[in-house]
């Protein structure tokens, strides 16, 4: 085929989308398919790469926190050597920053008048050294569900009693979450 070929055709369709009512309506439903297309893909590539750093992260912030726990609870007289293991209810929530957009579409013809309102949430996202990443406004700690502790001196009631009570304010669960058991 000819340019002019290729140009006859454009000028025929051109001609028909002019024919079309309401075709604002139909670019913009079309367009919002793309973005949505689009960002249904940027954010399936950004979870998968998030939930493996995310495991990798959780993992550690609990690591970090049963050492802490360990230290302060080896500390309390009669207590001696403390292991401890902290279970949680779900992992972390991540809140995310968002754009909305809110679109408004008004139809009149003759006597009768629609409306149609559209709104869509997209993250921002911030370049980080080539690399498009969501913007965090906060990070929700999981409920703790359980914590073992398990220490040499947990036979006597009375480090048992305290271990139980700086476990309860050291992490803010009730005591029947708390568990102690006599180290080898």
């Amino acid at each position: 085929m000819k340019w002019s070929e290729y140009a006859e055709k454009l000028k025929n369709l051109y001609q028909k989308a002019k024919k079309i009512k309401h075709i604002e309506i139909y670019v913009g439903v079309v367009i919002i398919c793309i973005i949505a297309l689009i960002y249904s893909t940027v954010t399936v590539r950004n979870k998968a790469s998030d939930e493996s750093s995310t495991g990798t992260a959780d993992a550690l912030q609990t690591a970090e926190l049963e050492r802490r726990l360990e230290e302060i609870l080896s500390e309390i007289d009669g207590a001696g050597e403390v292991d401890v293991l902290i279970t949680f209810a779900s992992s972390a929530e991540i809140v995310t920053a968002n754009s909305t957009t809110t679109q408004v579409t008004q139809n009149q013809s003759g006597t009768s008048s629609t409306s149609s309102t559209s709104t869509t949430e997209t993250p921002i996202l911030v370049n980080n050294n080539g690399q498009s990443e969501v913007v965090v406004t906060k990070e929700i700690m999981p409920e703790i569900r359980g914590v073992v502790i398990v220490a040499k001196g947990a036979k006597d009631i009375k480090v048992r009693l305290s271990l139980i009570r700086a476990a309860q304010i050291a992490l803010g669960v009730d005591a029947n979450a708390i568990e102690i058991f006599a180290k080898k």
